[in-house]
């Protein structure tokens, strides 16, 4: 996702780990009754950002209207549990936001270069988030073409069936320019460098090999830049010049060949490298860096310290329901305008969408969560916005919940009516199922089960426990039968 949207990366790095403000829930018995859209406003030193139910489920931006219930907590982004409290926020008149350019949604040509173990969770992701004919271009010199596919089948992928993404191999050692060179590096609408597995062992190699990659992408843009540049501007059928010798419509050529906006992420693994990076405000700026190795020891402690938040990131993390997402300050405040964080949260709130961070594009410096004094007008051209956006999930879980509802309805009510038949009725019964050579309870509890199995990443564990209480139930009634 972070390769798609330049800036991304940054904002995770900013939410995980414990330095800075972090996820917190609490019950506030004075916000029961009130709908969760008002709670965005009676909170100034927080973003609240979602709800754990009372049964234990979590759900991040939940609709504006969904009421607080009584046990219901709150989950804020916060600098410490106890440094926000509810009360009203001042708030500018929110007024009006700039009218939406609808940009339609565009076939994307992707560049992986390395291979990692878990590249097959990197395609099944992007499967889910590309549109249909897309393309991912894959180069390594780690595992020959021919053994791509056997690999990745063994680890349950079979690329034929892909939905979206059509995967296309390269060999080759990125850190070779000759190499890169044979791509067409001027077509890609956005790039992702990996640490290769050959160099698992080292992660200094790994990382300049990985660098190495970044750079040499970065000059070959470039070149092919200026040459595609000059050859337009050598060409007189072109249109009228205007300043500094380009016309229209190379101007619009050039934005339309992509190389110059290319987003790139790098993997590092070395904490050495990243202060390095840190250090070179040049190197910095020409791609987004993920130190991933960081970022997993990062969710394990937060996971370790607080379980629920492994809820979270679940749906954070995943392909479909909530996400997070990065967009120009231009989608809520118009050039010039000066107006507050709190008045931005509103507008944000008629896309439905939530506010929470911000950041200085194309900087290095650190993206702002919640940020402290709201109320205060700003402009925000140069800034881009951190939001929450999408409630896909939500839709299917509660589609879920009340099948769940349905199949556990279905059960009590199996159960009552073997609990009331006589011992004769019972025996009765099994024996015309017997004669009739059919075995409905346990067919229905196989139907049960197969159902649940295609959808148990929906359920919540108090759900999953209620049906599996359900199924006791039912299967100890099936005992009973059988021994009558």
């Amino acid at each position: 996702m972070s390769v798609r949207q330049p800036g991304l990366a940054k904002v995770y790095e900013a939410l995980l780990g414990f330095d800075g403000d972090e996820f917190y829930m609490e019950e506030w018995p004075e916000m029961v009754g009130k709908e969760f859209g008002e709670l965005v406003h009676l909170f100034p030193d927080a973003v609240p950002i979602g709800l754990q139910m009372a049964d234990g489920e979590v759900i991040l931006k939940p609709s504006w209207d969904t009421e607080i219930q009584e046990g219901d907590k709150v989950i804020v982004i916060a600098q410490d549990n106890d440094s926000y409290r509810p009360q009203e926020l001042d708030c500018d008149d929110v007024g009006e936001a700039p009218e939406e350019d609808s940009v339609p949604e565009k076939q994307e040509k992707i560049l992986l270069c390395g291979w990692r173990r878990d590249i097959r969770d990197v395609l099944e992701q992007l499967d889910k988030i590309v549109q249909h004919g897309s393309e991912v271009h894959m180069m390594t010199h780690c595992v020959p073409i021919a053994e791509r596919g056997q690999r990745l089948l063994e680890d349950g992928l079979d690329i034929r069936k892909l939905r979206n993404l059509e995967v296309i191999h390269h060999f080759g050692n990125t850190s070779v320019r000759r190499k890169l060179a044979s791509l067409p590096i001027e077509s890609y609408s956005a790039a992702m460098i990996f640490a290769d597995e050959a160099f698992e062992s080292d992660t200094l190699r790994a990382d300049s090999h990985s660098l190495a990659t970044l750079l040499l992408i970065r000059d070959l843009q470039r070149q092919r830049f200026t040459e595609k540049r000059s050859r337009i501007c050598n060409n007189e059928s072109e249109g009228t010049v205007v300043s500094r010798g380009y016309s229209n419509s190379l101007l619009d050529e050039l934005q339309s060949i992509g190389m110059a906006y290319c987003p790139m992420i790098c993997e590092i693994m070395d904490p050495h490298t990243q202060k390095t990076i840190a250090n070179n405000e040049q190197l910095s700026l020409t791609s987004d860096f993920c130190q991933t190795n960081k970022l997993i020891a990062q969710v394990l402690a937060m996971v370790a310290e607080e379980r629920t938040v492994n809820l979270l990131f679940e749906e954070l993390l995943g392909g479909g329901g909530v996400n997070i997402a990065v967009v120009p300050s231009s989608r809520y405040a118009a050039q010039g305008e000066c107006i507050s964080f709190s008045a931005l949260m509103k507008r944000a709130m008629a896309f439905n969408e939530l506010l929470f961070a911000f950041q200085l594009r194309k900087s290095v410096e650190r993206t702002v969560l919640n940020p402290p004094k709201k109320d205060k007008s700003f402009v925000w051209d140069k800034y881009d916005f951190a939001i929450l956006r999408g409630d896909v999930k939500q839709e299917q879980r509660l589609t879920m919940r009340k099948s769940t509802a349905n199949m556990l309805l279905a059960m009590s009510h199996r159960d009552e009516k073997l609990e009331e038949r006589s011992l004769r009725q019972q025996a009765a019964w099994a024996a015309s199922v017997e004669a009739k050579g059919t075995h409905q309870p346990v067919g229905l509890v196989q139907s049960w089960l197969t159902s649940l199995a295609a959808t148990s990443s929906l359920l919540q564990p108090g759900e999953r426990q209620q049906l599996g209480v359900g199924l006791l139930r039912l299967g100890k009634a099936l005992l009973q039968l059988g021994a009558d």
